[in-house]
């Protein structure tokens, strides 16, 4: 294991010895072998991992996959003595996520060390993205109302012709039957399709009223039981006087039922299902940690399946509008963008946890009051 001291040899009460531990930038010195020489502590404390851990490991197996190639080659550029390099990537963190960072990186060819300063610019990057989604959105919601009447005018009469076509020819046979149920699910597909877009652009607020999260998760798993496939279980796990939220009714229930099916789709052997409900209060340091947060009382509705899990590199990707990993075109690539566009309408915040073969949580935050 490559462990080497934490800190530069600094003489005993030197004021740089102070500066290094106090920064809140990240600063080290690093090698053009690869691998961390000193870290400060702000290093552990943003990412999460200890100083040996750092230390023995090489530096470009914390990057993001995707950064890598830009990442060494902004190092060559260092090591063929460039004075100072600017670059930007993403670091991962013990707990699997990634925090943005910015780095101003300076060369010392004789000593081939490299002195690094890095700053923690993931929110800044949050604020741009959630800019870049409101313009995405904006843009969503003209393209929906100007085309969602017309889609609908031409929809509603293939839906019923499919139904017609199915009733007044009870003895098709069995070919003719079957194009009769591509015909009727597809055109109900594209109604639902228009509904989805509309609903995910609009961003209605019509009718916010105190609600109570435990009927939405007991209609849920009644739905789970009544039409779900049977290899696919639903479980409850309710804390006792759950705080009361307020919020939409029916948009709430879109939240549950989006994340619902994304889990049934996530188990294509099957699985189980388990929507937690429990009182939390989030801490300012928390609350930080997502744009639309804010301390206090919250309830959590969690979303647990047994499937297939979400790579961590697309941990970003999976919220974005139109963005979908199911095959078979089966997605919209809505669900998830319309559930994050919901929450943050009533003031909460969605949180995943996943991994690859090991399932993944949804958690939805939503603001509480306190009975």
């Amino acid at each position: 294991m490559r462990v080497q001291s934490t800190e530069p040899s600094f003489a005993e009460g030197d004021y740089r010895q102070q500066l290094y531990r106090m920064s809140r930038d990240m600063l080290s010195v690093a090698g053009t072998d690869g691998y961390f020489k000193h870290v400060n502590p702000s290093f552990t404390r943003i990412l999460g991992y200890s100083t040996s851990e750092l230390l023995s490991v090489p530096f470009i197996e914390f990057v993001h996959p995707d950064d890598v190639p830009a990442t060494l080659s902004e190092v060559a550029k260092l090591s063929e003595g460039n004075i100072t390099i600017e670059f930007k990537n993403r670091y991962r963190c013990k707990d699997g996520t990634y925090k943005w960072l910015s780095w101003t990186t300076t060369p010392d060819l004789k000593t081939d060390l490299l002195y690094c300063v890095a700053r923690d610019i993931t929110r800044q990057k949050q604020i741009e993205t959630r800019l870049l989604r409101a313009h995405r959105l904006e843009s969503i919601g003209s393209f929906a109302g100007k085309i969602a009447h017309d889609l609908n005018n031409l929809l509603s009469p293939m839906l019923m012709a499919a139904e017609m076509l199915s009733t007044l020819n009870p003895n098709a046979d069995p070919q003719s039957q079957r194009l009769f149920e591509v015909l009727e699910r597809n055109a109900r597909r594209g109604g639902q399709m228009v509904e989805q877009i509309v609903a995910f652009a609009k961003g209605s607020r019509e009718q916010h009223v105190p609600i109570q999260m435990k009927k939405v998760a007991e209609d849920m798993r009644a739905l789970i039981s009544e039409t779900f496939p049977r290899d696919v279980t639903a479980e409850l796990d309710i804390e006792p006087s759950l705080w009361t939220v307020v919020g939409d009714p029916n948009q709430l229930y879109q939240v549950s039922l989006n994340l619902c099916v994304n889990s049934r789709d996530a188990m294509p052997a099957g699985g189980i299902i388990r929507l937690s409900l429990s009182n939390r209060h989030i801490s300012e340091e928390v609350a930080r940690a997502h744009l639309a947060a804010r301390s206090g009382p919250y309830v959590s509705l969690a979303v647990q399946d047994t499937g297939v899990g979400i790579p961590c590199d697309l941990h970003e990707k999976i919220l974005e509008p139109f963005f979908t990993t199911k095959q078979d075109q089966r997605g919209s690539g809505l669900g998830l963008a319309t559930v994050q566009s919901i929450v943050e309408q009533h003031g909460g915040f969605l949180k995943l946890d996943s991994r690859v073969e090991q399932g993944s949580t949804f958690t939805v935050f939503l603001p509480a009051t306190v009975d």
